[in-house]
């Protein structure tokens, strides 16, 4: 499901928006979305950032409040907070 989900936002030029409404009416199971932000989230760099911030602004409101799929929600946010850490210069954090 990963490769699918990477060949159509690459090659169909399909927005990742679309998979986050998938998510939400069901046609796209939580766990495989959420398995595909854990990937997104392990290589943090360059077209990766911007497919997980439209996959959390889609549908991340929808799994972070959803019993099932909560908590493994909860630990990709806290490890994504941590990744952007340590990824900005600690200059730009200061505001």
């Amino acid at each position: 499901v990963w490769l699918s989900l990477r060949f159509s936002f690459y090659v169909l030029g399909v927005p990742d928006a679309f998979a986050g409404v998938l998510v939400m009416f069901g046609v796209f199971p939580k766990n495989e979305a959420l398995h595909c932000l854990k990937m997104l989230l392990f290589d943090f760099s360059h077209h990766n950032i911007d497919m997980a911030c439209g996959l959390l602004e889609s549908c991340g409101r929808y799994m972070y409040r959803s019993p099932d799929s909560h908590h493994r929600t909860r630990v990709y946010l806290v490890g994504c907070q941590h990744s952007l850490s340590a990824t900005f210069d600690q200059r730009l954090l200061s505001y």
